[in-house]
């Protein structure tokens, strides 16, 4: 940091050579030596997102006038970040400032749900993304809930967005940014939607959802889930309470998106025959229980009993 500033006694039977007065940031100091403003520049460590700066004096100071001016603070340090959405723990430090690459498999097809650990500003955005939408309300009505996603020219860490890509990306660098780890646990979207309660929510790591009534997001759809069910990290996860639903309808700037029938209680049974599919339509399992359709198989997105559902 560099700034101006002086210091002096004046009006004052205290000794001049007792002056003390130091320019500060956070750990940091330089001492202030001129009576006149003339510019100093002092070094200090930011480890947290708050850098504090002024002027400072010891015990004994002297000094009963003393000026600040023209401050200008200059960050020198920047991180390469490496992130990947199979990781199941987050170790970057809050506060950490770089670059940061994101190992994530996203498409270009459908919409994406992502929640990222830093903020983006909109130039920060079109460099990234060819659109972005943000949670705005939701409406129920009987058992059907309506999601309404509009514009945002921002984007804050720990707060769930949809984006959209010209080209599917497995790799992507977001420049110049700011980890922010209180906000992965503290930018969850809340909305009420009558005596129901909405909420979306994000996770920097690879974790299993807990308690029912949890949807995740596939191909443009909102997937019910069962409890365990794992999402990768720098996604996002519906929960639902205090409602029962059978449809959830998703809009995009007042278009509909798409719906999810039968997202509340089936009917269905667990002893029923069904047929598996993977996403590109092949058949892998015939005629199996529905309660052990998807037992065994690997991690991913299967149609079973013409649903789509994620393991």
């Amino acid at each position: 940091m560099t700034a101006a500033a002086f210091r002096k006694v004046e009006l004052s039977d205290a000794d001049p050579s007792s002056v003390d007065v130091s320019l500060y940031l956070n750990k940091g100091k330089t001492a202030v030596t001129s009576t006149v403003l003339d510019y100093f520049t002092v070094s200090g460590a930011v480890s947290s997102r708050v850098a504090e700066f002024g002027l400072t004096t010891g015990a004994g100071n002297t000094a009963n006038w003393t000026g600040l001016a023209d401050v200008r603070l200059m960050y020198y340090g920047s991180e390469a970040m490496e992130m990947n959405e199979t990781d199941r723990s987050f170790d970057i430090p809050d506060g950490t400032y770089g670059n940061a690459t994101v190992t994530q498999n996203l498409v270009a097809d459908s919409w994406n749900l992502i929640c990222l650990p830093f903020d983006l500003s909109s130039t920060q955005i079109r460099s990234c993304f060819k659109d972005v939408k943000a949670l705005k309300s939701a409406v129920i009505e009987g058992d059907v809930c309506r999601l309404m996603f509009e514009d945002v020219r921002e984007m804050k860490a720990g707060v769930p967005y949809l984006v959209g890509f010209a080209q599917p990306v497995s790799l992507q660098t977001y420049e110049k940014v700011t980890v922010n780890d209180k906000a992965i646990s503290e930018g969850a979207v809340t909305l009420a939607a009558g005596s129901a309660t909405i909420r979306l929510a994000g996770t920097p790591v690879r974790t299993a959802l807990n308690g029912a009534g949890c949807y995740v997001y596939a191909k443009d759809a909102l997937l019910k889930v069962d409890d365990g069910t794992e999402i990768n990290g720098f996604r996002a996860y519906l929960e639902v309470e205090g409602a029962t639903l059978s449809q959830i309808n998703l809009y995009v700037d007042n278009e509909l998106l798409t719906s999810v029938r039968g997202a509340g209680i089936s009917n269905a049974s667990d002893s029923d025959d069904v047929q598996v599919y993977i996403s590109d339509g092949k058949l892998i399992r015939r005629d199996v229980k529905r309660g052990e359709a998807l037992r065994g198989l690997p991690s991913g997105v299967y149609i079973v009993d013409g649903k789509k559902m994620l393991k």
